[in-house]
């Protein structure tokens, strides 16, 4: 691994806790193996960073957090097709249904999925015909 250099910089609370949230599914959803890397908050923004289509922003005149967050988005967006990549319902039973014997787990998985949903990443009409699908698939 690279040379890391500590950063000390201030986040939400809402940033926290997505953060905190996908590292609690992350671990939650592996095996237990002792080979598994520890997957941190840290780790989330060192491949964000390393994914995020940085030079092909246009710099100028960006007057705020704001305005950056949207040329950014706008970047993630413009190269393809959302719908071409959304998640079929059927395909997150089994990640469901791993946390379902836990209610803690089920309902950090459910929040998460329902999150995936409201952000357009999930290929359903309605949110109670995707977990049609999900408890359909988990019986």
């Amino acid at each position: 691994m690279a040379k890391m250099i500590p950063l000390n910089f201030p986040l939400t609370v809402e940033q926290v806790e997505k953060l905190s949230k996908v590292v609690a599914i992350t671990t939650a959803s592996r095996s237990r193996h002792t080979d598994n890397e520890r997957i941190t908050k840290a780790s989330f923004v060192r491949v964000l960073i390393d994914l995020a289509p940085l030079e092909e922003i246009e710099y100028s005149e960006i007057r705020s957090e704001e305005e950056l967050k949207e040329r950014l988005s706008a970047t993630f967006n413009a190269p393809s097709d959302p719908s071409a990549h959304r998640i079929k319902p059927a395909d997150l039973a089994e990640v469901y249904h791993k946390f379902a014997g836990d209610d803690h787990r089920k309902w950090v998985a459910g929040d998460f999925i329902n999150t995936l949903f409201e952000r357009g990443w999930i290929e359903a009409r309605s949110s109670e015909e995707m977990w049609a699908i999900i408890l359909k698939a988990t019986r």
